[in-house]
């Protein structure tokens, strides 16, 4: 399969849109682990920099981080600096797959901020970021699916659930927030047949999968309404 062929079929405006950039000077700060913790190429903020010229990008993602270790940073960066959004224009978060591994404690939707599952520190960071700066774009993408020895494709974990309910309770918790979820789990098309050409040791992106990541965050990150694009949330637990 050519899957440049298929990333321009699914977003064949991105290369149009780019030259409408979001306006200039625009900051992007990320959070998350492994997948964001670097700005070079193979990595997909390396991409996203470069499809929207993005300037002043940092990251605060580090790698094997869960969410209960990147709200432990987030809190002591309001700490230390309560101003600190205020240099930034776009945040983003992408975690999950660690607390999968982990088999932390999923939650649900009416989880508290101070519960000690993954629901629970979504919904802290969240209102964190957006107390902090209500006007900030926040971002927060769902995980992609993986296919590894500590990660086995589509397999629940001993807390019982798989990334597919993650990335489904990600895009409900959105939702109540109203704040923007870019759906990397559907989108990414990752599977048993795709996984190989797009991850290099099965959950981390080589160049070919980091440049598709790229191409989809960049195309959130320009939508008209600024709402990214949304999981379906009508996706029903099943074993394939």
């Amino acid at each position: 399969t050519d899957f440049t062929t298929v990333n321009n079929t699914l977003y064949p405006s991105l290369q149009a849109v780019s030259n409408q950039l979001l306006e200039s000077n625009k900051k992007w700060v990320l959070f998350g682990d492994s997948i964001s913790n670097t700005l070079l190429d193979p990595d997909y903020p390396f991409y996203v920099i470069d499809n929207l010229k993005l300037t002043g990008t940092v990251t605060n993602a580090v790698a094997g981080n869960t969410s209960a270790d990147q709200l432990i940073i987030l809190n002591s960066i309001l700490t230390s600096t309560p101003t600190y959004f205020n240099s930034f224009d776009i945040a983003s978060l992408l975690v999950g797959v660690n607390d999968w591994a982990t088999n932390v404690p999923l939650g649900n939707r009416q989880s508290l901020i101070t519960d000690a599952n993954f629901a629970g520190r979504l919904k802290a960071i969240i209102e964190k970021i957006i107390t902090a700066k209500p006007s900030i774009r926040l971002y927060v993408m769902t995980p992609f699916e993986t296919n590894s020895v500590a990660a086995p494709y589509n397999s629940f974990n001993t807390a019982g659930y798989t990334l597919r309910e993650m990335s489904v309770l990600i895009s409900q918790i959105c939702s109540d927030y109203s704040v923007q979820c870019i759906d990397l789990y559907s989108l990414s098309q990752l599977n048993l047949k795709t996984i190989p050409t797009f991850l290099s040791d099965g959950v981390h992106p080589n160049s070919i999968g980091a440049k598709f990541i790229g191409d989809i965050v960049s195309k959130a990150f320009l939508s008209k309404n600024n709402k990214g694009i949304l999981v379906d949330t009508g996706i029903k637990r099943k074993r394939e």
